[in-house]
């Protein structure tokens, strides 16, 4: 005996078999990218509720190679976006661009990323030292590290 299926049930039965062919990677990424979220908005929420809550180390000041690295993230980000829009435009001309200009941004973030670190460094600021530079060293590096990975 059949039994007729709501318009609830519908959905619920598509939404499943829709989730069973998704590829295993795509759900890896997935988490993958919802935890490197939660642990880097963990770590800058932290580092601003140690940085209000004490005074700067040394009178420190954030490197502005850290800011320019931000600024191309942000950047290449936009780029990324583009590319995934040349992409399903069957657009080669500007995905080769968005691509080119993505890796370009990607080499400047990395570059500054360790400029950064070593005006640190010489201003005697290391990774075991006060806790904000601490969370600044692991935030700029968890950044550094996925792009590596």
């Amino acid at each position: 005996m059949s039994r007729n299926k709501t318009g609830n049930e519908r959905e619920v039965d598509i939404d499943s078999r829709h989730l069973e062919r998704v590829h295993p990677y795509k759900t890896f990424l997935f988490f993958s990218l919802v935890g490197s979220s939660i642990l880097f908005l963990s770590l800058v929420f932290l580092y601003i509720i140690w940085m209000t809550q004490n005074p700067p180390v040394n009178h420190f000041r954030l490197p502005k190679s850290f800011v320019i690295s931000t600024i191309c993230l942000l950047i290449s980000s936009y780029a990324v976006t583009r590319a995934q829009e040349a992409f399903h435009n069957d657009d080669n001309k500007k995905l080769l661009v968005s691509f080119t200009i993505t890796l370009g941004l990607t080499l400047l973030f990395c570059a500054m990323q360790i400029i950064g670190w070593t005006e640190l460094y010489d201003r005697g600021l290391f990774i075991n030292g006060p806790a904000g530079v601490t969370f600044l060293y692991i935030i700029s590096g968890l950044h550094f590290l996925h792009l590596c990975v």
